[in-house]
């Protein structure tokens, strides 16, 4: 994400192409208090999203992004924090970001003002199994859907800060700042290993937000490693694959060095990160990585996962992605021919679009004719961010399987 700091706002007032309609929002200063820069910047940007929301368009049409920070906060900026902090709330594919130190109203710290150009005609012609564009856009994003989506980030960050006394070690993986992963290692004897991968639609989210999914493991004597990696569209998906491959590889040769079982590994992922799971899972470990075991890993606990990422190119999320019909399909796990066994739970909340149980359902049935042994697990009463959430509780259906998995 490009970001230019300068004094004075760039202008709104870009001419409107035929067809498309502008939505301009100006100084809009946050609704809520916050004690933090970060805490303000992201329920700014949450309004600036409702904002949006209400004018019928999102993120996807944004052509300017500016917010306005008193000088000494400008001075405190820290990009990375920033980058996530927007990715949080808007998801990637973001115009470059504008940060200027006027424009602030005198009882705030931050404000964002933004320009977006809209498609006049709605589109109703049916795109993908009878959806029209439009009815992809509300079955794939979840943030909209869910009230409050932006709750759940907040709670997951302060609670994932709580684990950081358990943190065994911060393993880099690779040459990009994203590339590194957090690993906790349990007292006690030889653990078999998690590894988690995020969500955020392959373009946001941070490990420090997904750690608490992995405390019932570790209270269950589980090893995990919670991993970041990069993100679109500064990369594209295969990419991020090889990424988390190099993740999984490092961390698999360097297991007895930490005291974890390397033969008893299981790859966990939510949302992108489930899809990311999926690949590894289908992976020929003997074809790329030498002085690696033929198959490293042969356990899986995905939940609320794209497989198939066809639909996708006629969202708003492609806005990041960049994909095309032939890069969905050699981007979609479902269209994998897992040369190796594989034991799968797919989960997904009840409470979620009938998408995302389809999709599960799909790679369950495409997997499964090559021998796959798959667990079907809808988690009653949760939508797309409540399920991951059960794998941290103590009883949960979720966390059973995981830790029944892991034990054969």
């Amino acid at each position: 994400m490009e970001v230019i700091l300068t004094r004075d706002p760039p202008d709104l007032a870009l001419p409107v192409p035929k067809g498309r309609r502008a939505v301009s929002i100006h100084g809009l200063f946050c609704s809520q208090r916050s004690a933090t820069l970060y805490g303000q910047l992201r329920s700014s940007l949450a309004d600036l999203l409702r904002q949006l929301v209400a004018q019928g368009t999102g993120p996807q049409h944004l052509e300017r992004l500016v917010i306005h920070l008193r000088e000494p906060c400008a001075a405190e900026l820290d990009g990375r924090w920033l980058e996530l902090t927007c990715r949080e709330v808007l998801g990637g594919g973001l115009p470059r970001v504008h940060v200027c130190t006027t424009g602030i109203p005198e009882n705030g710290a931050v404000a964002v003002s933004a320009l977006a150009l809209v498609p006049v005609a709605v589109p109703t012609k049916p795109v993908y199994r009878g959806y029209s564009a439009v009815e992809l856009d509300r079955l794939y994003s979840p943030r909209a859907t869910v009230p409050d989506a932006l709750a759940y980030f907040e709670r997951w960050r302060q609670q994932g800060e709580v684990l950081s006394e358990r943190l065994t070690d911060v393993i880099v993986y690779g040459d990009s700042p994203w590339e590194s992963m957090d690993l906790f290692v349990p007292a006690v004897t030889a653990p078999p290993l998690h590894f988690f991968l995020h969500g955020g639609y392959w373009q946001a989210m941070d490990k420090l937000e997904t750690r608490l999914f992995i405390r019932g493991l570790l209270d269950a004597g589980v090893a995990a490693a919670v991993v970041n990696y990069p993100l679109c569209p500064e990369v594209r998906l295969p990419e991020i694959t090889a990424s988390v491959r190099e993740a999984l590889a490092r961390l698999w040769a360097a297991a007895p060095r930490y005291g974890i079982d390397n033969t008893r590994v299981q790859i966990g992922g939510h949302s992108a990160g489930a899809h990311l799971a999926a690949e590894l899972l289908a992976t020929d470990w003997g074809a790329i990585a030498a002085g690696l075991a033929r198959q490293p890993v042969t356990r899986g606990v995905l939940v609320s996962g794209i497989y198939d990422l066809t639909p996708l190119q006629f969202t708003g999320i492609n806005r990041a992605l960049g994909l095309d019909p032939m890069g969905a399909y050699d981007c979609s796990p479902v269209h994998r021919v897992p040369g190796h066994q594989i034991d799968l739970v797919l989960a997904w909340g009840t409470s979620e679009s009938e998408e995302f149980e389809r999709q599960s359902r799909e790679l369950a049935a495409a997997w499964g004719r090559h021998g796959a042994n798959t667990i079907l697990a809808p988690i009653a009463g949760t939508n797309h961010f409540s399920v991951i959430e059960t794998l941290a509780d103590p009883g949960s259906r979720l966390l059973t399987l995981a830790l029944e998995q892991l034990a054969q």
